[in-house]
């Protein structure tokens, strides 16, 4: 019988409207695509919809939006045309929402779990389906800014919240289209793309002297188009030690010809906080300074064979201090502060093709990770200083490089849209590692509404320098680790109607290697090794009902309702040991969203978050100065906010915390309690 292909192409949508015929016409919606994994290392546009939503009612005929190129596999693509599900966020639909920080937004979607030891974007450590943060892959525009050093770092970024445009999170194993650093799943972070000229402002101030600045500017010249940002971000103590400071800039540049995109960014940031007990409760009084430089540069082909050539580096300089300097007295065995200057570069180089048996993409990678230390990695003879710190010096240092070949292949019947392919790692140094990790993924679209999907896909991490290397009061490296390897199995379903969304999906993840600080006792030092095997089994949950589109007196005035849950359960091979970060993950999360309209520009934001952590911390007695096991606690967190929108100015009032809970996502890390803040925002069209 004979058997025919489907060649979906790429389109780019710049206008939306509430016309019959508008695609995606459910403006400002959840929307779960169901898709192959985002490309390696692409550079993206940024997709419509998530699962915050204004009234309908408040919008213009008209709808501008930034160009929308989806890309959801190795090689750019077409929503229809995705096959694995990816959640896209677009973070102008959360404006009249209570989200004001990356790890609100984040902590929306139910399989996530954000643990922070300060708020604001501090510090994020994220976890997907209960992984470990070093076990979650970052990209900023479609590069890989994973830390090597440790997943606390990979989200110091150059640009602040209000200067992302887009999310994607992809759930669930994704290296055969990602790379190494998609172990357990990847958050991709999207900029505006300047296809129009605009300024767009913000100012934020609040309790505990916070103020937020952050400045936008897009311009168009005759043959290229430019985007720059800049924020700046303060506060004093919520509690002792929890003051911040933070600076970043941000530059993005393109020129297009009739079948060649070229484009060129970098940006700059510099963060500084008080961490109080962050590290270890034994010395509360601790400080850490980070500053990170990143620049990328690619370029793309289009035609029957269609290419992209990038490369990125991004380097990081962390300051720890574990007394801090002028705020505590040092003891006499302190030797000197921590510092540690990691580094990568990466080129990668993709190819793609339409043709009767589908579309087949290939892609080369090539990635160096280095590290220079007074702490972390291999003695060196000499001694380096000074470098983007002034009092830093160097005289450990480890590195790095290895490469990566992928294939990707889809095809497509009718209703059927199939996605496999692999990936093929090895590490050309010392121990001449190799692997081939491989993965596939299904769709059945029952309907235009309703889709069916289903996936295995494979994933691998390598040791980060901390698990290697570290040594401290409490804790000691391993350098004999191997990487570890995750199997992703995933089953679902979703629904996309104009009145209601949802999504459901079961998991089933086997981690074998495993990493995971561990130790037997309460008298031996934390330390790494690799576990036999981790299963992690669970479901997703979520959906959403546009009550401003149904007919119900009783949901009069309300613009949206949205509920989320999410399940997981855990075990482990290796009950002996008492675990870190493996076996302390979120059980149980809901989330209940509301949107009420007030009147015609005015809005409350109401959203309430229900976390039931597994797992113990040891909880330290200052007096007596030991410690004791202590089960974390359920807690409900409340966030509200007043929207009010008039001639493009945008005024509202936050209250988080609203009912001034105590709460620990790290243990002895005591969150903020109740925060007020005001703002006002202004985007000026140019033209």
């Amino acid at each position: 019988m004979q058997q025919s292909f489907s060649v979906n192409k790429v389109y780019n949508f710049k206008r939306w409207s509430r016309k019959s015929y508008a695609i995606f016409n459910s403006l400002k919606i959840q929307i779960r695509i169901a898709s192959l994994v985002v490309s390696l290392l692409i550079t993206m546009s940024i997709p419509k919809g998530f699962t915050q939503t204004i009234s309908t009612r408040t919008l213009p005929d008209e709808c501008h939006l930034d160009t929308v190129d989806i890309i959801g596999e190795l090689t750019p693509t077409t929503a229809s045309g995705l096959v694995r599900a990816i959640d896209i966020i677009q973070t102008v639909d959360l404006q009249p929402s209570c989200v004001k920080s990356l790890q609100n937004a984040l902590n929306a979607l139910p399989q996530i779990d954000i643990r922070q030891r300060a708020s604001n974007d501090i510090q994020t450590d994220l976890s997907i389906r209960g992984s470990g943060f070093d076990q979650v892959q970052v990209l900023l525009n479609g590069f890989d800014i994973s830390d090597p050093q440790t997943g606390h770092h990979s989200f110091n970024l150059p640009v602040s919240y209000n200067q992302i445009a887009g999310i994607e999170v992809v759930s669930g194993s994704a290296s055969r289209v990602l790379g190494p650093n998609a172990f357990a799943g990847s958050i991709n972070l999207i900029t505006p793309k300047p296809t129009h000229e605009f300024i767009d402002l913000s100012l934020n101030l609040g309790d505990f002297g916070l103020t937020q600045l952050t400045a936008s500017f897009s311009h168009l010249a005759k043959k290229t188009a430019h985007f720059w940002s800049a924020d700046y971000g303060s506060s004093r103590s919520y509690q002792p030690n929890t003051d911040f400071r933070r600076l970043g800039v941000f530059y993005y540049g393109e020129r297009k010809y009739t079948k060649t995109e070229i484009n060129w960014q970098s940006g700059i940031s510099d963060k500084s906080f008080g961490a109080q007990s962050f590290y270890t409760p034994k010395y509360p009084i601790q400080f850490e300074q980070l500053r990170n430089a990143f620049a990328a540069f690619s370029i793309m082909t289009k035609g029957r064979i269609s290419t992209i050539n990038q490369f990125h580096y991004k380097a990081n300089a962390d300051r720890f201090e574990l007394f801090r300097e002028g705020q505590v007295e040092i003891p006499n065995w302190y030797a000197n502060h921590n510092y540690h200057l990691s580094q990568i570069a990466q080129f990668t180089s993709k190819v793609w093709l339409n043709s009767r048996f589908g579309k087949s993409s290939f892609a080369l990678n090539f990635r160096s990770e280095n590290i220079l230390s007074n702490v972390l990695g291999l003695t060196q003879s000499d001694t380096i200083h000074g470098i983007i710190d002034a009092k830093a010096f160097y005289y450990k240092s480890d590195s790095r490089f290895y490469s990566t070949f992928s294939f990707d292949q889809k095809m497509t019947w009718n209703r059927l849209k199939v996605g496999a392919g692999l990936m093929i790692y090895l590490i050309p140094q010392t121990t001449l590692e190799f692997g081939i990790y491989p993965g596939f993924d299904i769709k059945y679209s029952l309907s235009n509404k309703v889709d069916l999907y289903a996936g295995f896909n494979t994933g691998m991490r390598l040791p980060t320098f901390t698990d290697l290397y570290y040594s401290g009061p409490s804790n000691v490296g391993n350098i004999y680790l191997k990487a570890e390897n995750l199997n992703s199995f995933e089953l679902g379903i979703s629904t996309n109607g104009r009145l209601f969304q949802g999504q459901f999906s079961t998991f089933y993840n086997v981690s074998n290697n495993t990493i995971d600080w561990v130790r037997l006792s309460d008298t031996v030092k934390w330390q790494p090794i690799n576990l036999t095997k981790v299963i992690s089994t669970g479901i997703d949950f979520s959906m959403v009902i546009f009550t401003n589109r149904t007919k119900f007196n009783v949901l009069k005035g309300f613009n949206v309702l949205e509920l989320s849950w999410s399940f997981l359960n855990k075990s482990s091979s290796s009950a002996m040991f008492q675990s870190h970060y493996s076996m302390d993950y979120l059980k149980n999360k809901l989330v209940l969203h509301a949107n009420y309209q007030i009147v015609k520009q005015l809005t409350i934001d109401l959203r309430l978050r229900f976390h039931q952590r597994m797992g113990q911390y040891l909880n330290y007695d200052v007096v007596s100065g030991k410690e004791y096991a202590i089960e974390y606690q359920p807690f409900v967190i409340v966030d509200a906010r007043l929207n009010y929108s008039i001639s493009g100015w945008r005024l509202y009032v936050d209250l988080s915390n609203v009912f001034n809970i105590s709460y620990f996502d790290y243990g002895n890390v005591e969150q903020a309690g109740r925060w007020f803040s005001i703002g006002i925002a202004k985007k000026l069209e140019l033209k």
